[in-house]
């Protein structure tokens, strides 16, 4: 099921029990709602203890709001606007952050890259990581509109009309928008990434090392379970190349948020008796 599929999961009467406080389903929607949410803000924001933060906000937004949802728009699109709105409000507070630029990205890819590192089977899953890792960095280059027209359509997966939707904007808007940021993408990553470009410099086993040395990498807090990258470069040979920066990106897992943060947002609900 895409991401964009699940936040319409709930049916209108799990929806209307939710409206008149129902915690079952309020927990219900928070469920549904906390991995999009979470993968929304994590890619907009790149921080992910940000990025937590933003997501309870967006889900106490919703579920404090939820009886303006009037059932003109499919709950998924209504509710996601609600969270892409909040979570840009979170990524305006970080504006004094220097944006990242795709020169100074390069930079950091070539600085401590050992070129004469072999791929080993056995760091399958911190290779995933690593690569998960690049792949949430490099969006930051992108400016906010063209990043977040490529998470809501790309990575969430939501339809062009859903999306428009979302995002407040006309077809032709968002096509572009939504074009540019795939082909920027598609030129750095053809130009500099091994899983993208079979044969290009920059590979996840030639980073490991120095990722590991300075933190970035934790092989004792790993968050991928699935697809190593073998499997994902398989995949990408039979695509032209920007559907290869787009399976890129939806080869990636969707992490859920952290259950204590799930809990806190429970708390503040039922603490100010938004929910009986």
């Amino acid at each position: 099921m895409t991401l964009a599929a699940l936040t319409d999961s709930l049916d209108h009467e799990a929806i209307r029990r939710a409206v008149d406080g129902e915690r079952a389903a309020v927990d219900e929607l928070l469920r549904a709602l906390q991995r999009p949410f979470y993968n929304l803000a994590l890619r907009m924001l790149g921080d992910r203890s940000v990025a937590e933060d933003a997501t309870q906000e967006c889900l106490l937004r919703v579920v404090t709001h939820l009886s303006q949802y009037r059932g003109e728009a499919k709950f998924g699109t209504w509710a996601t606007r609600v969270a892409v709105n909040v979570t840009l409000d979170f990524r305006s507070g970080l504006a004094r952050q220097a944006r990242m630029t795709i020169d100074s990205f390069v930079e950091r890819l070539e600085a401590g890259r050992d070129d004469s590192a072999t791929e080993r089977p056995e760091d399958a899953l911190l290779l995933k990581q690593a690569k998960t890792q690049c792949s949430r960095a490099l969006l930051q280059c992108l400016d906010g509109d063209h990043r977040i027209a490529f998470v809501v359509g790309e990575i969430l997966e939501f339809d062009s009309a859903d999306a428009c939707e979302i995002l407040g904007l006309q077809p032709a808007a968002y096509r572009k928008r939504l074009s540019r940021a795939r082909a920027e993408l598609t030129v750095f990553l053809s130009r500099e990434c091994s899983v993208h470009s079979a044969g290009r410099a920059c590979a996840c086993h030639r980073k490991l090392g120095v990722a590991i040395a300075s933190g970035r990498l934790d092989p004792a807090r790993l968050e991928v379970h699935i697809d190593d990258l073998r499997e994902l470069r398989t995949r990408l040979t039979v695509l032209d190349a920007e559907h290869r920066t787009v399976g890129m990106y939806q080869g990636d897992e969707q992490p859920d948020l952290r259950e204590q943060v799930l809990d806190s947002v429970r708390r503040a609900l039922f603490q100010v008796g938004t929910a009986s």
